[in-house]
């Protein structure tokens, strides 16, 4: 189980996604803003943020950069649904767990995206 918050100032849509999401065994919580996001303590760290493209008065993506700049250890995704329906619920749980995927395999990561490291090759010196 993972813990997901989801940015978005629309209920609908994140209602529908915190549905989704529990189906799949995943714990989702609500947030309203990024304070909410990175206040957290170190050991309930989301292991993923959702955050709308149209989340607030700004784009999703602008919200992305400043998560990325305060809490850069913290792997985000922005999405947008045009219709709260079973085709876009399949996409987004794919979505997610392959983001998920990544960032919980072995990997150094290198602004923000995931490097891996083959760790039965390193040798000890």
């Amino acid at each position: 189980m993972q813990n997901i918050v989801i940015l978005d100032d629309n209920q609908a849509s994140s209602a529908f996604l915190k549905i989704i999401l529990t189906r799949h065994w995943h714990r989702v919580t609500r947030a309203a803003t990024i304070q909410e996001v990175t206040s957290h303590p170190p050991d309930s760290t989301p292991s993923l943020v959702l955050i709308n493209q149209a989340f607030g008065n700004h784009s999703g993506w602008e919200s992305f950069n400043h998560l990325k700049r305060i809490a850069p250890h913290i792997p985000a995704m922005v999405y947008w649904l045009d219709q709260l329906n079973a085709a876009n619920a399949d996409w987004v749980v794919k979505a997610v767990e392959a983001v998920i995927g990544e960032t919980t395999r072995p990997s150094a990561m290198l602004m923000g995206a995931p490097v891996n490291i083959n760790l039965s090759t390193a040798r000890s010196r």
